[in-house]
């Protein structure tokens, strides 16, 4: 997938011969006298004073004329009025935390709960499953537009969408008997952490995978005034509106065999924990530029104030497959009754992100560009954050004491909200005209 962004980028780049400063950060195009600066401003009559500073007057365009390279470079000012970018990301997003999912122990000596039911009892180290899960670099790609409202470049637009490619870690966990393996679960009523034994010596063979998925994208559009500069190089403020969404899942799939050659049978066992986040809000930033000679470095900060539309989506099912047919039930392990529906809410949130770019001036509407990138959002719901591991197991089909009748009120949803960074390198280019 990597390969596929970064071919992408390349190929735009050939095609178009394109630069990018990132954004509002660079506005302005860096002007290279490669023969010294420019001469002075001859006129007729008394000549002109040049100023104790040794800067050089240039005469200000009049109403509808461009603004001259000499004029531009003097007063940040752009040369020109339309600009485009696309640029490779490189970024790291926060990995997600997990519950105890799944187990793995020796033979016990089992006991038998008031239910019926056997109980495995396990403890922290018989948990082979990960409590946390990084998705590692991730490659993506963004594109921006812009352009200027007037000659002088006081009162702009600009756009941008980034997409950052789909992601998933996969892992496996299978057995064929020994050790006992399943899916761990908390007992609320023994008050004591066990496994169920998809897996069992003499009597079945199975095994669990887990996947978690992730994709990230956003698109903002923003009117950009130039403001006061109280440093070296130019201002800019902007004022738009943000769109950010982030979707990720958890599954986990459960398999049990029988080994026992004159019943033969397979259990299935599907759960499903989606979360998206969409958030909407007006946003505000302010970006600064300076070059020296055909460098220039620019940063932008930004903030979103707005609400978070988050989502959660519950699903589970049981499928027994026998020589007489198969049939699924809904439930599975995690993801029973008692908590599997669409559940929704939202949620105030606050968006900022900052930008930091270094450019090089490659041609007069050429620019190349290397950056950091940093992206925070401060409410969403993430997969492994909404799995109760409490579970009344007389919920569960697989298991031979299964009851649906029974009143339970466990596993219950009960959204859990936390915070989402995604930060990373950038490798743009920009073309102005």
């Amino acid at each position: 997938m990597k390969t596929g962004f970064f071919s992408t980028f390349l190929l735009l780049m050939f095609a178009s011969g394109m630069a990018r400063a990132q954004g509002p950060g660079s506005p302005y195009m860096v002007v290279n006298y490669a023969a010294g600066p420019p001469a002075p401003v001859a006129t007729i009559g008394t000549p002109t004073a040049v100023p104790a500073t040794g800067m050089q007057q240039v005469p200000v365009p009049a109403a509808g004329e461009a603004p001259s390279r000499a004029w531009a470079e003097t007063n940040h000012a752009p040369c020109s009025t339309f600009w485009f970018s696309v640029e490779y990301l490189l970024w790291w997003t926060r990995g997600d935390g997990l519950p105890p999912l799944v187990a793995a122990l020796p033979p016990p000596k089992g006991f038998v709960a008031p239910t019926g039911e056997i109980i495995h009892e396990i403890g922290a180290n018989n948990i082979i499953s990960p409590d946390h899960v990084s998705f590692g670099p991730t490659s993506g790609m963004r594109f921006g537009a812009g352009a200027w409202l007037d000659d002088h470049g006081t009162v702009g637009v600009d756009a941008s969408y980034f997409l950052l490619e789909h992601r998933s870690v996969g892992m496996d966990y299978p057995s064929g008997g020994d050790p006992i393996l399943g899916p761990a679960y908390y007992a609320p009523i023994l008050k004591i952490p066990a496994v169920i034994d998809d897996a069992a010596p003499g009597a079945r063979s199975g095994g669990v995978a887990t996947a978690l998925t992730q994709q990230l994208w956003g698109v903002e559009a923003n009117v950009r005034v130039q403001g006061v500069s109280f440093w070296p190089g130019r201002v800019d403020w902007d004022f738009g509106f943000r769109h950010l969404q982030l979707s990720e899942g958890l599954t986990m799939l459960g398999t049990s065999s029988t080994l026992l050659p004159a019943l033969p049978s397979s259990t299935t066992t599907f759960d499903k924990f989606g979360t998206h986040n969409l958030f909407y809000g007006p946003q505000v930033g302010i970006s600064s530029s300076h070059c020296w000679g055909n460098w220039l470095f620019s940063w932008q900060a930004k903030v979103a104030l707005g609400y978070t539309h988050e989502i959660a989506e519950i699903q589970g099912s049981t499928t027994f497959l026998t020589p007489a047919g198969s049939n699924t039930i809904p439930g599975g392990v995690l993801a029973l009754p008692t908590n599997i529906g669409h559940h929704s809410h939202n949620e105030f949130s606050v968006l900022p992100e900052a930008t930091a770019q270094l450019g090089y001036q490659a041609t007069s509407y050429l620019r190349l560009f290397v950056g950091y990138n940093f992206l925070y959002l401060d409410n969403v719901l993430r997969p492994g954050q909404q799995i109760d591991g409490s579970v009344n197991t007389v919920q569960i089909p697989s298991l031979t004491y299964f009851n649906p009748a029974t009143p339970v009120n466990h596993p219950v949803f009960e959204p859990k909200s936390e915070s989402f960074w995604a930060q990373g390198i950038t490798f743009g280019a920009e073309l102005k005209f």
